[in-house]
């Protein structure tokens, strides 16, 4: 399954629930030579306590099969990615949070890797992103957020759209949020996007609330110098 279905499943899930039940966290960590980390989670923590409070048993296979996410699809996409290594795919019924994530030998298999998740398989023509390059001293990541866009395109077919439609999401779901934390293993000399909080000495987070209309981010690139 593609991020955009998944997305619109677990929307519904959330519209029935009436709870800002998900969360969405991306994680990015390079080590010194350029290979690195990519980790992608759907928390769902808040489902989990719903489900306990109503007495309902989970089910981590059934909920993967509710969901139909096909692991062995997911790993035969990205594994035929050259460079992407180590695919995993799970549910975690403890901590009720499906995590995605991949090792990458270089940036090319960086993009290569998340145009191959995020890729529209409708489209004959969909176009190639470049999410990240590096340019001198400096790692830049480009304004290209396909996790936003296919959340907010899974959410436009699930509320219809109109503007009351959209203020009722924005009241169910004001607190859910995206982040993305590009992490280090030297240390952040430097970063350009005042969006983004420094955490420590080598990670930087973007975090935009989906549903809040006073939270203005609205720029995820970012140049970091590194060296």
């Amino acid at each position: 399954m593609k991020a955009r279905s998944l997305f619109l499943l677990l929307l519904a899930t959330c519209l029935l629930t009436t709870t800002s039940c998900i969360n969405l966290l991306e994680k990015i960590f390079f080590r010194n030579d350029g290979s690195g980390t990519y980790t992608f989670t759907v928390d769902m923590s808040q489902v989990k306590d719903l489900m306990e409070m109503a007495g309902d048993e989970m089910d981590s296979d059934q909920m993967m099969k509710d969901l139909s996410l096909d692991k062995t699809a997911i790993d035969k996409t990205l594994l035929a990615v050259e460079g992407v290594s180590q695919v995993k795919y799970n549910f975690d019924s403890v901590d009720f949070q499906m995590i995605l994530s991949f090792d990458f030998m270089n940036l090319d298999a960086l993009n290569n890797g998340l145009n191959a998740y995020f890729r529209d398989s409708t489209k004959l023509d969909a176009p190639h992103y470049i999410f990240f390059e590096r340019k001198g001293n400096n790692l830049n990541r480009s304004k290209v957020n396909l996790l936003v866009d296919n959340f907010n395109e899974g959410m436009k077919e699930q509320m219809g759209g109109g503007e009351t439609d959209m203020e009722m999401a924005q009241m169910l779901m004001g607190d859910m949020f995206f982040s993305s934390e590009i992490q280090f293993e030297g240390e952040i000399k430097s970063f350009s996007n005042d969006e983004y909080e420094k955490r420590g000495n080598n990670s930087i987070l973007w975090k935009k609330y989906l549903f809040k209309s006073s939270d203005t981010k609205s720029d995820i690139s970012v140049k970091i110098k590194t060296k």
